[in-house]
C-alpha cells in the first residue's frame, strides 16, 4: 500500500540511501505510476535534480496508508535534509480515519506542505482561457480540505490531455500531461523556502504591508485597529529574533509619525 519510487525505478524502503543534499518528497495516491501521472512525477524530479536537490516520490493507498508514507519520509530526515513536501492527494492526507494524526506527523516534519493539482477536467487550454482556473466545485476538495492540515500554496501542475475514443470498448479515454513552466515555478518554490530557512534571520528580507486606503495621511488603520502599534509590537519581535530592524521608536504612539511622514499614499492632486 506504500510504493517508493526513485530514479524511474521503485525501490524498496530499506535500500533507499539520500546523499547530504536537500531532498524533496513527493507524495502522491497509489495511482501516481499511471500513464501520464507518472509523466508529473519524472518532471517534479527532474526539476528538482536541476536545483540542485535529491527526489523521492512515495505512492500511497487512500487512508492511513498515506499516514504511513509521511512517517516514512520523517524517518529518512535522518539522512539528508528534507527541503519539503508536495503533495499531490487531494482532500485530506490520511483520510478522516488517519487526518489527526498525519497533521502531528506533518508539525513533526516542520517544512512547507506544498499542494499539486492535476486538473483532470480541463485541458491546458481551457483552464488557461478560464475566469476560475478552477471549477469552483472542486475548490473545496482541491483547496480548502489540503489547507486545513498546512497544506498550502496549490499550483495546478498537470491538465487533461486530448481525449481519444478506444476502438473495441467504445471508452472515452484521457490522461493528463505536466505543466513545465508550472512544475519548474512549485520546484523553485521549494527550492526558496528551504533557502529561506538556511539563512540567518539577519540576511532575510521582510516586506510589512499596512492599510492605507482611501488614501491620505490621516487614514492609517483598518476598521479603527491600531495599526502602528501592531507594527510597532511586529518590529519589536522581529528585532528580539536576530531580523535586522535598524533603531526602532521607544513606543507605539512615534511610529504614526513617521508613517504619516514617509509611508503613505497620497490622493492625486
Amino acid at each position: 500500500k506504500v510504493r517508493f519510487y526513485r530514479n524511474r525505478s521503485f525501490i524498496d524502503e530499506e535500500k533507499i540511501t539520500l546523499t547530504r543534499r536537500p531532498w524533496v518528497a513527493v507524495i502522491d495516491h497509489d495511482t501516481g505510476d499511471r500513464k501520464g501521472n507518472i509523466d508529473l512525477i519524472e518532471q517534479l524530479c527532474s526539476s528538482a535534480e536541476n536545483e540542485g536537490m535529491d527526489c523521492l516520490a512515495v505512492f500511497a493507498a487512500w487512508g492511513k496508508s498515506s499516514t504511513l508514507a509521511l512517517k516514512s519520509i520523517k524517518s529518512l530526515t535522518k539522512q539528508a535534509p528534507l527541503a519539503g513536501v508536495i503533495s499531490l492527494q487531494d482532500f485530506v492526507i490520511g483520510g478522516g480515519e488517519g487526518r489527526v494524526e498525519t497533521i502531528q506527523v506533518l508539525k513533526q516534519l516542520n517544512v512547507p506542505i506544498l499542494k499539486g493539482i492535476r486538473l483532470i477536467d480541463r485541458t491546458r487550454q481551457q483552464w488557461t482561457l478560464s475566469e476560475d482556473g478552477l471549477p469552483w466545485n472542486s475548490v473545496h476538495y482541491r483547496v480548502a480540505m489540503p489547507e486545513i492540515q498546512g497544506v498550502s500554496q496549490s499550483l495546478v501542475l498537470a491538465t487533461a490531455a486530448k481525449a481519444w475514443m478506444h476502438e473495441k470498448t467504445g471508452l472515452r479515454l484521457s490522461i493528463t500531461e505536466p505543466l513545465p513552466n508550472q512544475v519548474e515555478r512549485m520546484i523553485r518554490r521549494v527550492s526558496g523556502w528551504h533557502n529561506l530557512r538556511s539563512k540567518n534571520n539577519s540576511d532575510k528580507k521582510v516586506a510589512v504591508i499596512y492599510y492605507n486606503h482611501p488614501p491620505g495621511r490621516h487614514n492609517i488603520g483598518a476598521d479603527n485597529l491600531d495599526v502602528p502599534a501592531s507594527l510597532w509590537n511586529i518590529l519589536n519581535l522581529m528585532n528580539a529574533e536576530g531580523y535586522s530592524t535598524g533603531s526602532l521608536p521607544k513606543n507605539s504612539i512615534a511610529p504614526l509619525d513617521i508613517i504619516q511622514e514617509k509611508g503613505v499614499k497620497l490622493p492625486a492632486q
